[in-house]
């Protein structure tokens, strides 16, 4: 079986998964459709789904990879930058063997959905790692009359992660030690914060927040070092909630933590 195979299999057994779990959502499912990024470059996708969910539309993407090894973390870093950058609101990368530790790491800090499709059985649909929706992006709710509406309604809250960043937003300068902000759904459970510099292994342990009695949540942060070093460079920010390891200021990670929640991941730029 080809790659191009690979994905018409793929494309139908996702077809049938959706057909099944939303009998009347009218999916509009595409095979190499081209999206435009935010960067002004033009992503071919193998594998796209548009849905209508509270008036708004959803964007599902995913990526086939028919391989003889199991996927890297390097590989799902480079998927999730692709839908960072089309806005997509859900990433599922299905592959044929597997996933690295490191690989399902970076998928669960990110939000990607990692599925088992081994072109052997025509039929499976194998879920390594569900992952929860990203909350949808406030442009798309354009395509709604009332988007004040749609972010107070069931489906909304259903949308939204249990512990967000809110400031910084993603791809802001920031300066090497700032005040970064957020809220969670997990009572005074305080987040953990992470910062990875882009093109480095390592991971860093900021020092603990705090959390207040309305789950908003706050602490101090470093980015990069001290001078002009790190100055132009980028860095990735998590927040985690209930490590299953311990964790400890200026701790020096190989990977984001696995945890039991965690945000989206933060791209900021050092000035």
């Amino acid at each position: 079986m080809t790659a191009p195979e690979y994905e018409q299999l793929v494309m139908a057994v996702l077809a049938k998964q959706i057909e099944a779990e939303w009998p009347h959502g009218e999916p509009r499912i595409f095979h190499n459709r081209k999206y435009k990024g935010r960067s002004g470059h033009e992503s071919q996708i193998d594998i796209a789904a548009e849905l209508d969910l509270a008036g708004v539309r959803v964007l599902i993407v995913v990526e086939c990879k028919k391989y003889n090894r199991r996927i890297d973390n390097g590989e799902v870093r480079e998927f999730a930058d692709r839908l960072r950058d089309i806005a997509a609101h859900k990433g599922i990368m299905v592959t044929t063997v597997g996933f690295q530790e490191g690989a399902q790491m970076v998928a669960e800090a990110a939000g990607i959905a990692l599925v088992l499709t081994p072109p052997t059985d025509a039929g499976s649909w194998k879920v390594l790692l569900p992952s929860l929706l990203p909350a949808l992006l406030l442009a798309d709710a354009t395509h709604t009359a009332n988007a004040a509406e749609l972010r107070s309604s069931a489906t909304a809250q259903w949308l939204r992660r249990k512990v967000e960043i809110t400031s910084p937003q993603h791809g802001s300068s920031v300066p090497e030690r700032l005040r970064i902000q957020g809220t969670t759904s997990f009572g005074r459970s305080a987040p953990w914060v992470i910062v990875h510099p882009r093109g480095q292994p390592e991971c860093w342990v900021q020092p603990p927040t705090d959390v207040d009695s309305s789950g908003s949540w706050s602490g101090d942060i470093y980015i990069g070092r001290t001078g002009n070093a790190d100055v132009g460079k980028e860095f990735d920010i998590l927040a985690v909630i209930n490590p299953r390891t311990s964790l400890a200021t200026g701790q020096v990670l190989k990977g984001w933590p696995k945890a039991q929640e965690a945000s989206r991941v933060i791209r900021v730029r050092r000035k």
